[in-house]
């Protein structure tokens, strides 16, 4: 399991608990987490691999914490 204090959003400073609080609050797709969090509104990375070809972020939201839970 991905720490609580863990960037996911390093942007935005959005760690991996501010993630699975969101998941938590219903939250179930990429949109919706960053709506709700604003992770993956500034450059994108973090969304899912396919934003990140060069894999430049170490957690992406898509396949970290949606396809995990």
């Amino acid at each position: 399991m991905i720490a609580d204090e863990e960037m996911v959003c390093e942007c935005l400073k959005i760690s991996a608990k501010e993630i699975r609080d969101s998941i938590a609050r219903g939250n179930n797709s990429v949109e919706m987490i960053t709506e709700d969090t604003e992770a993956g509104s500034a450059c994108g990375k973090c969304k899912s691999y396919k934003s990140d070809p060069k894999m430049s972020r170490k957690y992406h939201i898509e396949e970290d914490f949606l396809e995990r839970s």
